[in-house]
């Protein structure tokens, strides 16, 4: 069994801030179009008697719009993830390797748990559910864009 567990893991996770605006529309409309936006940052890493650490923000954007570009809706989210590794087992490239695929992976679930929820209890007729996100595409553009 021990040789299953990871020695990268996910020690905590929170909602650092969630705006939820939702627009009364007052026309009849026949489609929703949703633009979705997805960003991340990472702290700086930090190494506590052979444990890295670091801190890692998915920052999600949403906007809702009628066909007729009424906004029906906006929604942020930040939610953040303290991720640790074991410095036997991995350096610092291969711990913010595991942080920018396996972290964002695993906050964009938890996001999508989140806003699905939240659009549910408020009212929504169709929960918003937004998209499976490409990670390595994410990661890619944010790499080339500094």
């Amino acid at each position: 069994m021990s040789g299953m567990i990871s020695p990268f893991q996910m020690k905590k996770s929170r909602v650092v801030s969630f705006e939820f605006n939702q627009s009364e529309s007052t026309d009849e409309y026949e489609s929703r179009k949703v633009s979705f936006g997805a960003d991340y940052e990472i702290a700086e890493v930090k190494e506590v008697d052979g444990i890295l650490q670091s801190d890692l923000h998915l920052l999600i954007e949403m906007t809702g719009k009628t066909d007729t570009e009424e906004e029906l809706f906006q929604i942020r989210l930040d939610i953040m993830g303290v991720f640790e590794g074991e410095s036997a087992q991995m350096n610092q490239e291969r711990f913010l390797s595991m942080i920018k695929i396996n972290g964002i992976s695993t906050l964009m679930q938890l996001s999508r748990a989140y806003v699905t929820a939240s659009t549910a209890l408020s009212g929504f007729v169709n929960p918003i559910r937004f998209p499976m996100v490409n990670v390595y595409e994410l990661v890619k553009r944010k790499e080339s864009s500094i």
